[in-house]
């Protein structure tokens, strides 16, 4: 997933195309017009994607680079979050809801996900993002920076 500024989701769409399109001719993105949001598709490595799009793109303000990414239902969603956190229980739960193809409130699942998971906080983070109808997972590790959203 990208972030970019609302928008200018076409333009950034075309940056990460030109970009990974020599490495990857099957790789997809997805704008959310009007939303700042991205979701890309490539069969190469996160690591890989980042470092390509990092002095290419001029107005994508991060990357969240998912491990996991299942449909929107709560049920899938715990256990992509079980399967990627496994026995810890020292994590921290940052949880964004964009859309409404959830069938529970943002509120309601961190709260499911917390009573599921038992987590009690901790160093690690398991970040959920809900985009319409894609929920995409990631833990224990941090989402790219490409640049400030002031850094025009």
């Amino acid at each position: 997933m990208a972030t970019t500024d609302v928008g200018k989701e076409a333009w950034s769409k075309w940056e990460i195309l030109d970009t990974l399109y020599p490495y990857d001719q099957q790789v997809y993105v997805r704008a959310f017009t009007g939303f700042g949001v991205l979701l890309v598709w490539s069969k190469l490595e996160a690591r890989t994607i980042v470092d390509l799009l990092r002095n290419r793109v001029t107005r994508i303000y991060r990357i969240v680079p998912f491990e996991l990414a299942v449909p929107p239902k709560s049920r899938d969603v715990v256990s992509a979050a079980r399967a990627l956190v496994g026995e810890e229980k020292s994590f921290h739960l940052t949880c964004e809801v964009r859309g409404d193809y959830l069938d529970v409130r943002r509120e309601e699942l961190i709260e499911l996900l917390r009573r599921e998971l038992k987590c009690f906080g901790g160093e690690k983070r398991l970040i959920v993002e809900v985009v319409w109808d894609v929920v995409g997972l990631l833990f224990n590790e941090k989402p790219v920076k490409l640049r400030s959203p002031i850094s025009r």
